[in-house]
């Protein structure tokens, strides 16, 4: 077994021409942390599980799902009695989901796409295109920016001269509104 992450592969259920298909919404994974590499398979398997929900919970919430699984021992999961920690805290962690959630058990022979994703080993980057750090910091700059070149002005401010609290007002601008429409339009 050659197991270098954790993947997800999130469907769902729908009638299509009077069949039942099942479309896919997501897939997630991710490379194991060095800590996690020397889990065993039921570790392994909890921590898939915990992950699982955790990554998808926006889909799951409140919805009843089953979770198919190669690791007939994840059935019992939260059933089981054991001593270790980990386990523990996960088993609290998905108390929530306990009544809504079947797990199932699927031979990895047919469970081809989520178990792919588990044996590729990627580097672990959360991507999240509606927000990167670098850019949100320079969102205000390039919104004036855009105001300026529009003609729009905001009062007591010029790009690049600090915060417009800190910029001493100019006479002129006094009783001038926050933001101000050219005549030009847009």
């Amino acid at each position: 077994m050659n197991i270098q992450g954790l993947g997800v592969a999130l469907h769902q259920r729908r009638i299509v021409d009077g069949e039942p298909r099942e479309g896919l919404i997501c897939y997630i994974s991710r490379k194991f942390k060095d800590s996690e590499a020397i889990y065993g398979a039921t570790q392994t398997e909890c921590l898939f599980l915990v992950w699982e929900l955790e990554k998808t919970y926006s889909y799951l919430e409140g919805a009843v799902f089953e979770v198919y699984t190669d690791f007939t021992a994840l059935k019992s999961f939260l059933n089981m009695k054991t001593t270790n920690r980990h386990i523990l805290r996960w088993q609290i962690a998905i108390q929530e989901h306990r009544g809504n959630m079947s797990i199932i058990y699927k031979a990895g022979k047919i469970h081809t796409n989520a178990d792919g994703l588990s044996r590729w080993p990627f580097e672990n980057i959360e991507i999240n295109p509606a927000y990167e750090p670098e850019v949100a910091s320079k969102i205000p700059i390039h919104i004036m920016e855009i105001y300026r070149k529009k003609n729009i002005r905001f009062a007591n401010w010029e790009p690049g001269s600090g915060t417009p609290d800190t910029n001493q007002s100019r006479p002129e601008e006094k009783e001038t509104p926050i933001f101000e429409k050219s005549s030009s339009g847009l």
